[in-house]
């Protein structure tokens, strides 16, 4: 594979990629070379249970998502001044990270979910105005939120035609369903959790086209899965870049006496698990839809591609075996990209006040 620049220039046996003479040479036999892996559903505001949040570490999210060779993100709503200039300073080289895509700030109705991450809409009459705003501060997608009717995603769609910006749509357990697919949307942030896509929903999403972003560790999250053994934490993917108070706090949040009500909340949340596992396996039997910037080795792509010591296609796990990252034709330093408390800034996440 020869990369120029920050693209892949050539794919091909040696016999027919000729390899100019003042090129540097990686050496990957026996090894795996795959696309920079993609997180399409982030908020980077730290954190890490929905609540809690760290807007000033973000230098540490980011190399932890570059070290596990996450080298392209879409967040999927944020607090939009915030964002975007990460996503600047990203883009100009001045911050490393990896790619952002955004949606800048949720759009949500007259009382919103989040209202400090939130556009608050009462009236179909606001989208037109609020959609040009949008578009000028550069969004590159649009997040409507749960608090939108069908019309008004309707109408939030039509606006955002005119202007080239896609809606994503999160409504909870309303995602999924063929009305909100009629509408023109792009796709979903989440899988639908509440109900099995009919095949009626299935053939809609693959011929309109409509897209799922599948978000299943999300649910896997809230049912306790991971947490009823924490030795993931072990891993070097999280034990290198992560702070060892932030995997205490883990820990202690895992460990916590579970009361009755927990144990339903999560027992729902498992039954939820597993009808996110039925829909994706349906949607990937249909077929899904793929990126012409990145996602692939071939030439014009962009040059974001990890070694991975073993083969990912055997065995998934080879995954957390990641011996290079490069980033737009870059190699990192993944030296650099580890937990460091000597240049950590210490900063601790910021905890909603219990009532």
């Amino acid at each position: 594979m020869l990369i120029r620049g920050k693209r892949i220039d050539a794919v091909g046996p040696t016999s027919t990629v000729s390899v100019p003479a003042d090129s540097r040479v990686i050496d990957a036999t026996g090894k795996t070379v795959v696309p920079g892996l993609a997180d399409m559903h982030v908020h980077l505001v730290g954190g890490w249970d929905g609540e809690n949040n760290d807007m000033l570490s973000y230098q540490r999210y980011l190399n932890a998502l570059l070290y596990a060779g996450v080298t392209t993100v879409l967040d999927t709503g944020n607090v939009q001044p915030y964002i975007l200039q990460m996503r600047q300073e990203v883009a100009s080289g001045r911050l490393m990270g990896p790619r952002i895509y955004c949606g800048g700030a949720l759009i949500d109705g007259p009382d919103p979910i989040w209202p400090e991450l939130s556009i608050s809409v009462s009236s179909a009459s606001q989208i037109p105005s609020l959609v040009q705003r949008q578009k000028s501060l550069g969004v590159d997608v649009l997040k409507a939120y749960a608090g939108l009717s069908v019309p008004e995603v309707a109408r939030l769609v039509a606006e955002g035609q005119k202007v080239g910006l896609r809606v994503f749509v999160d409504q909870g357990r309303r995602n999924g369903p063929t009305d909100l697919m009629k509408t023109g949307i792009a796709g979903f942030a989440h899988l639908p959790r509440a109900f099995i896509l009919s095949d009626e929903g299935i053939d809609l999403a693959r011929t309109t086209p409509v897209s799922f972003i599948t978000t299943i560790a999300t649910t896997e999250a809230f049912a306790g899965r991971r947490l009823q053994h924490t030795e993931f934490v072990n891993q070097p993917l999280i034990q290198d870049t992560s702070p060892p108070w932030f995997l205490e706090q883990l820990r202690a949040f895992a460990s916590r006496n579970e009361t009755s009500e927990m144990a339903a909340r999560r027992a729902g949340w498992d039954h939820e698990f597993k009808t996110l596992e039925t829909n994706a396996g349906k949607l990937w039997k249909a077929g899904g839809l793929a990126s012409g910037e990145w996602g692939t080795l071939q030439p014009g792509r962009s040059a974001d591609l990890l070694v991975i010591n073993g083969n990912p296609e055997h065995d998934i796990r080879d995954t957390h075996n990641i011996e290079i990252v490069i980033k737009e034709g870059v190699a990192l330093d993944r030296q650099k990209l580890m937990f460091n408390a000597a240049r950590d800034s210490g900063f601790r996440t910021f905890a909603p006040l219990q009532k």
